[in-house]
This record gives structure tokens, sequence and C-alpha cells, in this order.
């Protein structure tokens, strides 16, 4: 097992100037993608520019998990600051972060796939054959044990107004139903790549630098030059970039990648969120028990290319302050308020709209990326 930090520059010196696969992210993709090359007998450098954090480090702190497990401490916007973009930055990436909600690909999307982008329908049952391997390998399955509060108010409104809601499956295994999941599971029930495939990866000699960033890489005749931030140059015959929406363009774009048609860091697709909540006389806890069981796919299925998915979110204090659209008094009175408030959110199907165009990536000043998002379902954004 090698595990090498990339702040400590002893560590460094460890590093082969040279191997098979470099795999930058290790997230939903990077992790797997690094457990399978390693399973081949290749040598293979996976690369997290996040800190190396595991179930003894969750401490359940909001004010430490947000500034150690999190892309700019939580604190990423898009370029006009209407959309805050939540991104894991540690060893398994979102997976070790996220509300361990885990759904499959929809038949409309794959409709949609097929009608759009020629997707065969070998291609689509090949696709679908996999489903069951990474819900066995994930342990993903429908939630057993009854809602929290949160999630249950929506369930019975939704049951009120005949409209069709369903049990969220969660990647979860023995869960002691904590609700902070966006945290990091201090028991290793949430299995994120972290837990899995990451373990698995090393055990099959694989080799984990974290706390480095990959700054840019350079294609050569026969192999690949990666540079760290620190200017550390490691060559590999292969290339995986699975830093996510926003940190692959990033990284495309920093190595001045050839873009004739300029389609780097184009049509980057977020799930834009609307929230609403209200103060119930009796206790809900929003803060308690699995983040998220409901959900209702009602206004997507029954829409014209865009409608949106409910579900509630946690709702723990920090998290909460940074988003309540109120100040002094009225923003105090409303924290103190938590025990009792329940919150929906509408996740817009952004990118099925003939006129949806998404966002972009792009670079500022300091060679980070910036995020502009001003349509979305082809509406645009500029008088919000």
């Amino acid at each position: 097992m090698t595990i090498l930090n990339g702040n400590v520059s002893q560590d460094l010196k460890e590093l082969k100037n040279k191997y098979d696969a470099i795999v930058v992210g290790s997230g939903a993709g990077g992790g797997l993608v690094s457990e399978k090359l390693s399973l081949s007998g290749l040598s293979v450098l996976l690369i997290e520019m996040g800190p190396y954090k595991t179930a003894k480090d969750f401490n359940l702190n909001e004010g430490e998990a947000y500034l150690s497990l999190y892309q700019d401490g939580t604190n990423r916007y898009t370029k006009d600051k209407g959309i805050k973009v939540l991104q894991g930055r540690c060893v398994g990436g979102g997976t070790t972060v996220n509300w361990t909600s885990i759904f499959r690909t929809p038949d409309l999307v794959l409709s949609h796939w097929k009608d759009h982008y020629g997707w065969s329908q070998k291609m689509i049952a090949d696709y679908k054959n996999k489903f069951s391997y990474i819900e066995s390998k994930f342990n993903i399955s429908q939630w057993q044990m009854p809602p929290n509060e949160n999630n249950h108010i929506l369930k019975k409104g939704l049951d009120k107004l005949n409209i069709t809601n369903d049990v969220i499956p969660r990647n979860v295994k023995d869960c002691h139903n904590l609700g902070y999941c966006g945290m990091g599971c201090p028991k290793d029930a949430k299995q994120s790549t972290l837990v899995t495939c990451v373990p698995h990866f090393l055990k099959n000699k694989g080799t984990l630098l974290h706390s480095a960033e990959v700054q840019k890489f350079v294609e050569g005749k026969s192999d690949m030059t990666v540079t760290l931030s620190n200017g550390l140059k490691i060559k590999s015959d292969h290339l995986f970039i699975c830093s996510g929406g926003v940190g692959s363009p990033t990284l495309l774009k920093r190595s001045s990648l050839k873009d004739d048609k300029q389609l780097v860091g184009k049509r980057t697709f977020l799930h834009p969120v609307i929230a609403s909540s209200a103060i119930f006389e009796d206790e809900v806890l929003p803060f308690y028990g699995a983040p998220q069981s409901v959900y209702s796919d009602h206004f997507i299925e029954n829409s014209k290319g865009c409608g949106f998915k409910l579900e509630v979110p946690p709702v723990h204090p920090v998290l909460l302050s940074s988003i309540v659209p109120f100040h002094g008094k009225e923003h105090r009175n409303a924290l103190k308020s938590i025990s009792n408030l329940n919150a929906i959110i509408s996740l817009f199907r952004d990118g099925f709209h003939k006129e949806s165009v998404g966002g972009s990536v792009s670079l500022n000043e300091y060679q980070k990326p910036e995020v502009d998002y001003q349509n979305i379902c082809g509406i645009a954004l500029e008088n919000r």
C-alpha cells in the first residue's frame, strides 16, 4: 500500500519517474477506473487534489468538514454568484460527501441519447447491463427504514395530491441513520470509492498521491508528461482525466489542448435547485436520519424536455445559514427555528430542452475554473 502526501517533500521523492497510467481524480469515475487498471497489473498513479481523510477523521463538524472536504470550502459559485456549486475535494471526491442517493439512468434519458446522440440499441443494452454490477459493488438498494420527518412531510404532501413518489436507492451498508452524510461517514457505512475502489486499488499495488493538484499535461510522441502545481513532472503512457464536469475542462484548458471547435468547457450542465421551506409546530429535526429517502419524478415525466425532481435536503446549521435569504434578526430567527424546519428542493433536469445550452467553464486570471451559467432549460437568467 503506497499513500503519498503531495504536501510532504519526502513523500514526493518516492514517486517513480514514469507510470503505465495516471488517473486524475478519485471520485465516482477515477476511483473505479484506477481500481480496474490496477487489476490488470499496470503500474498506476492516482492523483487527488484534496486530502486523504478516513472514518476516524469524520467528526460530524460542519465547519471542519466543509473546509477540508469541499471545493473552495463550499464557496464555489457560478460567475454571477447565482448558483452555489457543491463539489467534493478529497479522496473519494463527491462519493465521500454526497447524500447517498443513487439512481439508475432513467429510460427517458437513454431515449434522449438514442434520438439525439446516435446511441444504438446495443449500446443502450450494454449500458443497462452494467446497472446490476454497479448496484452490487456499491451496495445500492432502496432504503428500508421509515423516512425521517423531513422526508415524511414530502411524502404526505405528495400522497395527498395524488402525485406519484417512491423510495430513493442508497449506497450504504450497515448504515447508522445518523444524517450527517455530507460531512463524511464516520462508520464507513457509505459505500463511496473511498471505502470500496481505493482500498482495492492500493491492495493491487497502486500508488495514491493526495493533496496534489495537476496543473497541466503535455502529450508527447509516445507518452504524456503530467506537471503538478509545484512543478514536479511525471510521465505516463496513458492519462485518464476524471475530475468531474468542472475540474476536467479546467485541466484541459490549462494544458492548451487543441480545440479547433472551441468545445472544451461548453455544455456544462448542473442541476440547478430551487428550495422551499416551512416552519412546523411539531419538531422535524431535519438534521437527523437518512438525508434523502423520498422522491418524485412526476414533474419530469410529465414535462416537455425540462421538468424537475422533488426531494428534500438535509438541513444543518452552517449549510442553512449560507442559503437563508435574510439578514440580521430575521436570519437569526430562521436559524433558531431549524428543529421545526422542513425544506423541499426542486432539481431542474437541464440539458434536454432543444434550446438548453447549459453553462461554460473557463479559466480566470489565476488559472482557476470559472463557471458561467446563464440559461436553464432554454430560459435566460439575466433578470433573476
